[in-house]
């Protein structure tokens, strides 16, 4: 194995909230109050069930971006990106951003890397999941359960060929007439992880008049947490927080 120099390490940033304040005066009500707000993530779930590298004889390995000997200033340019900007015949030092397995002790690894996701302090092998290619209907749940499912990407679905939204027409008006979501157990390919597709139709008019349509699905695997606050409404002391959570059950919360 190739050993390979490493010349900085980048730590993250704990990252809490940020600071603002709320403003509103409307109808005789007049806010203003500080806040603190930031984007819900599922960080909680995925690093409850991390996925870790080993070698074909167990070594542990990291994926680590090399792109200099840090001798030098260097434009890096991600695979794929930026072929069009930049001028090759005026910018001489350009390296494009390649990511290379490394062991603990800076050896490079090319090949026999397995993964495996820890679960219950064990180590399962897993493979990465193709991409859904059927999407079968596990669940009908009603509309207003859409907003408690926190959302990592949102999709449009429409018909392979005009004639196939006739069948997607019919299953919108099922779904919106009985104010229900279609739920579908779905991989979006190259990644370890599965998720529920919550479908809802959206139309434009009534859809006894017509009108056009379409479905949206988002993807999730977790309901959303917030912090409750309906405790401290009309108290003069705020309630203590626990602070430690428990760690996730599941890998994805139950329908």
């Amino acid at each position: 194995m190739k050993k390979v120099k490493l010349e900085t390490i980048e730590t993250e940033k704990k990252f809490s909230s940020y600071k603002a304040r709320l403003h509103f005066n409307e109808s005789g009500l007049s806010i203003d109050v500080p806040i603190r707000w930031k984007k819900l993530d599922t960080k909680e779930l995925d690093n409850a069930y991390p996925v870790v590298y080993r070698t074909a004889d167990g070594k542990p390995v990291r994926s680590f971006s090399v792109t200099s000997n840090g001798e030098d200033r260097w434009i890096i340019q991600p695979k794929g990106e930026g072929s069009d900007f930049l001028d090759p015949s005026k910018v001489s030092n350009i390296v494009t951003q390649n990511k290379k397995w490394c062991t603990a002790d800076g050896c490079e690894v090319l090949e026999g890397i397995r993964a495996f996701q820890i679960v219950d302090s064990k180590e399962e092998e897993v493979q990465k999941l193709k991409k859904s290619e059927d999407f079968i209907v596990i669940a009908q749940k009603p509309a207003a359960e859409y907003d408690e499912w926190l959302e990592e990407s949102l999709y449009s679905i429409w018909g392979e060929k005009p004639a196939d939204c006739y069948g997607i027409g019919k299953f919108a008006k099922h779904l919106y007439e009985k104010d229900l979501m279609a739920v579908v157990k779905i991989s979006v390919g190259n990644s370890f992880k599965e998720y529920y597709g919550m479908i809802k139709p959206c139309f434009t008019d009534d859809p006894k008049e017509g009108g056009s349509f379409t479905l949206t699905m988002k993807i999730t695997r977790q309901r959303v947490k917030f912090f409750d606050q309906s405790k401290m409404i009309f108290t003069t002391k705020a309630p203590k927080i626990e602070e430690k959570e428990a760690k996730p059950k599941s890998k994805m919360d139950t329908i």
